[in-house]
């Protein structure tokens, strides 16, 4: 199970078997309204949704909060993984990324010579 739906599991509602609204049929700005209920049902939803998007994600630029924000409990690499699974998107390049930055010089074969003495 992934870990949006142990969110919605948690919350106890199931969205997607939610009864559908009754039909109204349009005309006055009274009909048009939503009923509390469904005003409630409303919030709730946008509520549950909102738990899986960080605040600041896409990341597009440099930052100064951390994407994995709620995570710093976790080792990093679980952190990245439990991230990816959550928000869908990817904590490392690709190793294509990796070689097309070697090869453009971002990443040196010094770079690469300290990383791998480290380990």
């Amino acid at each position: 199970m992934a870990i949006s739906d142990k969110k919605a599991t948690a919350v106890g509602d199931d969205l997607s078997a939610a009864p559908a609204a009754p039909a109204r049929q349009s005309g006055s700005p009274a009909q048009e309204c939503l009923t509390e209920a469904e005003r409630q049902r409303l919030r709730a939803q946008v509520t549950l949704a909102a738990e899986a998007i960080p605040l600041n994600w896409p990341m597009r630029t440099f930052i100064s909060r951390s994407p994995l924000m709620g995570f710093e409990h976790l080792p990093f690499n679980e952190a990245v993984e439990q991230a990816r699974e959550l928000f869908g998107g990817e904590g490392y390049l690709s190793i294509p990324e990796y070689r097309a930055a070697h090869l453009a010089g971002r990443i040196t074969s010094r770079d690469l010579s300290e990383a791998l003495r480290r380990l």
